[in-house]
């Protein structure tokens, strides 16, 4: 690897920038509701000039329609954006106003505004509530209804959630448009939601002339709608009408492969033969491989191992470019592990390696095949496996747990880093000795560094907004690196993640990440706070960050379903109870989890405990932190606890086997891309 100079800034921000301390101020009175001392706090802000003012006087008028003078608020933000200067604060000041006149249903004022919120590219996810509202406010009104059901059709196929998905759909098929209501009809059955998709089903049917090239696909949408609301017969029987209607087009393949699902699901004497005359037509296809992948988990789901192996091993033959390929030969390596099997496991993470060697899975397929060669006493093809697994993506649990088994027989070849000390005394995952130079550090005097850092270590979204900012100057820019490093250091790290990856930063030929993306990937965001939690809980602060990126992405603001909050993801119920057994952690830390540093210091002590009391095993201390001390006491009772790859195998619930891997898989980055003197 050649050397690079990675730009890693630090900066300390304090109430030294003019009007700092009226802001925070003007923020605690607007979170306790004391809006009119918040409007004074902001003003004062505003009045001190430099560069916070131009957020300050966006706040005063926020504060001013929250406290109940809404036509106020409005007023203040038009006028506010009539004569403000460009910047990041104009874009806020035109969020927050469209949400009002949402809110307010003045719909096509509200588009107005949101449109240059909404068009910026690309879309951090953090946008998406506004994306949301602006599509509502679009669907209002004719001459943008087409832009607004355009962003549902987006929200519908490619929301990160199934509710969101389900919700968007139930949107779009409102759409008079009739392609955007079978772009509907098919996501809806696609979420399990099938009797949402009935009312559009009937709106649009009669609309299809039945010589119509479109009704091959409403067929093929009717009967999976039939499939899916228990009339069998009459759902295939429609299927097949459609695959019949236009033999040559996408829809008689879908309409085809979900015949073939549903006649295996009915154990139909039928369906062996359907099934191979579906593969021979259409194995190469998409629809091919999804209908492969379906088969190999419903068999798998059903205990039987061997025939799902089968069916993923012919996906990878029939179709190996197919998406889940590659995921198919590692789920029946497993399955054939955790049966017993060893001789097939070895088989297909032996395949999956060979075809498959840039897989997300390959590390880890390689780690197991080292394990089964050593257990067989075979210990050069176990050291050859381990070294197929050190050499995938740093960060990736099983790499740095074949660096640590290399290192451990003398074999690493100079790749591995110190002994991390993750399972007590011992090792556990080692970093990669990288070949990066020491740092350089970049000026820190422009306005919007000091902004985004001092936004960023308060936990405001103003950070964001900041964020969202540079990022439209990035595609061309020389300085793309420093601005996205600093904004990872500024806790906006998911953001310049997200810009990370539409420009394909850092990125080889291969899709491989250079050194200099990794260090957007894995920032030191918050770093003085880690470093004096590190000092004051014994704990290395690079695995405290480690730690923090796995549970919130360093969004000061995240909130989990289950109420979680903060940086560190803390529940508000165990920040109450350390109050009081912790000395270090008062009630005024537990007042507002989404300040970086409150959560940041409930987190790195909740997380001393844990290590204090596992006598310093980190697999054991992470599991206590994501799923509760008492389960992790009850899985030590029943899990053999001396060899940790077996504990982690066996943890019960998948969520915490995985917390535990990436937590582990994080920090030995972290120490791979950072000298620990750092």
């Amino acid at each position: 690897m050649m050397p690079i100079i990675a730009l890693v800034c630090q900066f300390i921000v304090s109430a030294a920038l003019p009007g700092a301390d009226y802001y925070l101020e003007g923020q605690e009175h607007h979170r306790s509701g004391r809006h009119g001392d918040a409007i004074e706090s902001f003003r004062a802000s505003a009045e001190a000039g430099g560069p916070l003012a131009e957020y300050a006087q966006v706040r005063m008028a926020m504060s001013r329609a929250t406290g109940g003078d809404r036509a106020g608020g409005q007023a203040a933000l038009h006028r506010y954006i009539e004569s403000a200067p460009d910047g990041p604060w104009k874009l806020m000041a035109k969020a927050e106003l469209a949400m009002m006149l949402h809110r307010d249903k003045s719909h096509p004022e509200a588009a107005w505004f949101f449109r240059p919120v909404v068009s910026v590219d690309p879309q951090p996810s953090w946008l998406n509530s506004y994306r949301w509202a602006a599509a509502n406010s679009e669907v209002m009104q004719l001459p943008t209804m087409a832009q607004g059901y355009e962003r549902f059709a987006e929200f519908a196929l490619r929301g990160r959630f199934r509710s969101e998905r389900r919700d968007a759909a139930i949107q779009l098929s409102r759409s008079p448009d009739f392609e955007y209501g079978l772009v509907a009809i098919e996501a809806l059955l696609d979420n399990n939601a099938a009797r949402d998709a009935a009312t559009p089903l009937t709106r649009f049917r009669p609309l299809v002339p039945p010589s119509d090239e479109n009704q091959a696909r409403l067929l093929y949408l009717h009967g999976r709608y039939l499939l899916d609301t228990d009339n069998r017969d009459e759902g295939r029987e429609t299927l097949r009408d459609a695959a019949a209607r236009a033999p040559d087009s996408v829809w008689a393949r879908r309409a085809r492969m979900y015949l073939v699902r549903s006649l295996i699901a009915g154990g139909n004497r039928q369906a062996p033969e359907a099934l191979e005359a579906f593969l021979r037509d259409f194995g190469d296809t998409e629809e091919g491989g999804d209908l492969l992948w379906w088969l190999g988990n419903r068999l798998a789901d059903d205990g039987r191992t061997a025939e799902a192996a089968a069916e993923f091993q012919r996906l990878a033959e029939l179709n190996p470019t197919h998406a889940r390929a590659d995921r198919g030969l590692f789920l029946a390596a497993e399955g054939f592990r955790e049966a017993g099997n060893h001789r097939e496991a070895g088989r297909f993470y032996d395949l999956l390696t060979t075809r498959y060697p840039r897989s997300r899975w390959t590390p880890e397929a390689a780690y197991r095949r080292g394990q089964q060669y050593l257990a067989a006493g075979s210990r050069d093809e176990a050291i050859e496996s381990f070294r197929i697994a050190a050499y995938g993506p740093i960060g990736d649990f099983y790499v740095h747990r074949a660096l640590d088994r290399l290192a451990e027989k003398g074999q690493d070849d100079g790749r591995a880093g110190a002994n991390l000390r993750a399972a007590g005394s011992g090792s556990l995952v080692r970093p990669v000795k990288l070949n990066i130079e020491s740092p350089t550090l970049p000026n820190p005097s422009q306005p919007w560094k000091e902004r985004v850092i001092f936004f960023g270590m308060h936990g405001l979204e103003e950070a964001e907004w900041e964020a969202l900012y540079q990022g439209q100057n990035l595609r061309n820019a020389s300085n793309a690196h420093t601005t996205l490093v600093t904004l990872g250091m500024a806790g906006v790290g998911g953001t310049a993640m997200e810009f990370a990856r539409s420009l394909q930063f850092g990125e080889n030929e291969y899709g491989q990440h250079r050194p200099e993306r990794l260090l957007i990937e894995f920032p030191k965001a918050y770093w003085n706070e880690f470093v004096a939690m590190g000092r004051d809980t014994g704990l290395d602060p690079y695995f405290l960050l480690g730690l923090a990126k796995q549970e919130s992405l360093f969004r000061a603001r995240a909130v989990s379903s289950a109420g979680a909050t903060g940086v560190m993801q803390l529940m508000p119920t165990t920040a109450d109870w350390m109050v009081d057994v912790e000395s270090a952690i008062t009630r005024q830390h537990v007042a507002n989890l989404m300040h970086p540093s409150n959560s940041i210091r409930l987190g790195s002590h909740y997380m001393k405990r844990q290590v204090n009391t596992n006598n310093g095993n980190l697999v054991f201390a992470a599991c206590a932190y994501n799923a509760g001390s008492g389960n992790l006491r009850r899985w030590l009772r029943e899990i053999p606890s001396d060899d940790l790859d077996a504990f982690i195998d066996r943890i019960p619930f998948s969520e915490t086997r995985n917390f535990v891997k990436r937590v582990l898989g994080n920090y030995a980055a972290y120490r791979s891309l950072y000298a620990p003197e750092d």
